[in-house]
């Protein structure tokens, strides 16, 4: 929106209302933002409304210009996401079942994983699968163009391999099921009876916790979830999430959930109630939008747009 100079101009000479929604400063921006914040404020100037997601980024916009007046904490959009339904589990799992996963596979799921990420989740199945059976894993890589590097790795670990995007296995019991496609990680989740949430442990930045918490799935994740800090501390503010800052302390949060069911359902259920209880941003969104838009043709409501609309920054 700030690159985009001659469009805001536009919207300013025809009276257009300029907001920002589901805002966050990541360290990165924020630190660029930063070195020119001397002129910052004359971008600010034309914005109506910024709804930020967390408190810490109300304060970094204060920070680097955008009048308090002129701000809303509505929370995350994200807790917003649709509810997944059964059926796409079931259809994976069948799936899986007719490449010749047992039907009551037990599946530790590594969603959105790095390099490196994979070799510990490897490590942590190859260490418990004598304890659990019917334990798999299945893997959805953050980035399915890795799939040649990651074949080449499972094999590497002597473990026996089920490739979702060739749809083969090279034993009738695959170990390991690499779902490198896109659209199927919710699926996966689903199937999972233990959620690694990657980008988190050999990479900084961390990926979304939300999407194994609509499952009401025990969750781990690295130390490294700086992109979604509000989020994370939502989750441990519950104690519905659990850090595990190297291989070891993995294996071992992996052998209590699988070995502890009441716990992980626990871990769980604490997780899909901070989605619950967090979600409504995007109605809170439209809510603080009301006040800066024009009213509907034949609306009773009157008009509250002005260069500075009395938006106090607030939490909810």
């Amino acid at each position: 929106m700030l690159a985009c100079r001659k469009s805001r101009q536009c919207a300013h000479a025809r009276g257009i209302p300029i907001v920002i929604v589901n805002a966050r400063l990541s360290d990165r921006s924020y630190r660029r933002f930063r070195k020119i914040r001397t002129w910052t404020p004359q971008w600010w100037g034309r914005v109506h409304l910024v709804c930020v997601q967390s408190s810490e980024d109300c304060a970094r916009y204060i920070e680097l210009g955008v009048p308090p007046n002129r701000l809303v904490v509505v929370g995350s959009a994200k807790y917003d996401a649709a509810r997944p339904t059964p059926e796409i589990a079931q259809r994976l799992r069948e799936h899986l079942v007719q490449r010749g996963f047992p039907a009551d596979a037990r599946f530790l799921v590594g969603g959105s994983t790095w390099p490196g990420e994979e070799e510990i989740l490897m490590h942590a199945y190859m260490a418990l699968r004598s304890d659990i059976p019917t334990l798999r894993l299945l893997l959805v890589p953050r980035h399915a163009e890795r799939r040649a590097e990651l074949v080449q790795r499972i094999r590497a670990c002597a473990l026996s391999l089920y490739q979702r995007s060739t749809d083969r296995s090279d034993t009738p019991t695959p170990d390991v099921a690499l779902l490198d496609t896109t659209g199927e990680l919710m699926a996966a989740y689903g199937l999972a009876e233990v959620v690694f949430v990657g980008k988190s442990l050999t990479r900084q930045g961390g990926q979304n916790p939300i999407e194994p918490a609509l499952w009401g799935k025990p969750i781990l994740c690295g130390p490294h979830m700086e992109n979604f800090r509000t989020i994370l501390n939502d989750f441990l503010e519950a104690r519905a999430v659990r850090i595990v800052r190297n291989e070891e302390e993995l294996i071992q949060a992996v052998r209590e959930f699988f070995h502890d069911p009441a716990l992980a359902q626990q871990f769980g259920q604490r997780a899909r109630e901070v989605t619950e209880q967090k979600s409504g941003a995007i109605q809170r969104t439209l809510d603080a939008l009301q006040r800066v838009l024009p009213p509907a043709i034949g609306s009773d409501r009157t008009a509250t747009r002005t260069d500075a609309p009395n938006i106090p920054a607030q939490g909810f």
